[in-house]
């Protein structure tokens, strides 16, 4: 569990020092848009590089 919380505390690291040259645009949230697989592949298919948590 230690280890993971490491990673991710690095993760979250990389991406704010990344945010800082880039733009970042939420395209899902499960507890906004459903958890269904259709809905999530329909807001981010075809949008470019993105990160999924």
């Amino acid at each position: 569990q230690n280890i993971f919380l490491f990673l991710l505390h690095g993760l979250i690291e990389h991406i704010i020092i990344w945010k800082i040259f880039h733009d970042f645009k939420l395209l899902y949230r499960s507890n906004r848009d459903g958890t269904d697989t259709n809905t999530f592949h329909k807001n981010c298919d075809n949008k470019g590089a993105t990160i999924w948590v």
